[in-house]
This record gives structure tokens, sequence and C-alpha cells, in this order.
């Protein structure tokens, strides 16, 4: 299993948004969420926000076979007609000022150390 974490800057003014954006997806929308999920191969997805001295964040941790190819077909869902994409990224967008749908500017993160107890 591969995974990766996206760690996105909140608006200022917009953590309560992005709150309603994720109580809004886990109390209407998280059929159509696991099912854009499945379609780009996520196994896991956690969501975190944090306030900084930096600002509000938005960190979203994903787990895949082929961590690329989800990467890529969330863009690819992004820039499609689906309902629940195009939703999610206008929702994305409007609060984080990242646009899902183009490919990233930056590297992606570096994973520094993992650490997973085995349970026997």
């Amino acid at each position: 299993m591969e995974s990766t974490i996206m760690a996105l800057p909140i608006l200022p003014g917009k953590m309560e948004a992005v709150k309603a954006m994720f109580k809004t997806i886990r109390d209407e929308k998280m059929k159509e969420n696991e099912r854009v999920d499945k379609i780009a191969g996520v196994e896991k997805e956690q969501d975190f926000v944090q306030s900084t001295p930096m600002g509000d964040m938005l960190y979203m941790y994903i787990e895949s076979k082929d961590i690329q190819k989800t990467l890529a077909a969330f863009g690819s869902l992004a820039a499609s007609k689906d309902p629940y994409a195009v939703w999610f990224d206008e929702e994305l967008k409007k609060n984080t000022g990242v646009d899902i749908s183009q490919p990233p500017t930056v590297a992606p993160p570096e994973n520094v150390l993992s650490y997973h107890k085995s349970f026997l």
C-alpha cells in the first residue's frame, strides 16, 4: 500500500466553510464520496484541519495500491462533469484556492519516516 498527504492552506476566514464542506460529505454525500474514491482506487482517506501560526491548514491523507494512478484519477475526475467531483473541486477551490483538476506545481511530499506497529 502506498500513501501520500496533501497539505492545503485554508484561505483566511474559510475554516468554518471547510468544516461545513466535510460535514456535508459525512451527512449527505458519503455515497458519492465513496464512489469517487473507489474509481480513483482509494483504500483509506483521512482529512484533518489545523490552525497554525502560519494560518489554517487542511491535510488530506490517502492510501492506495498505486498513489500516482490515484492522484491522476482525482485530477481527471475533477476535470470531468461528474456532479460530485465538480462540487468537491469547486468547494476546495473556493476555500483553499487549490484546483485539483490542474497538475500540482510543487513536488509531492517526501516521506521521511514511517512507523507501523504490527500486531501478531
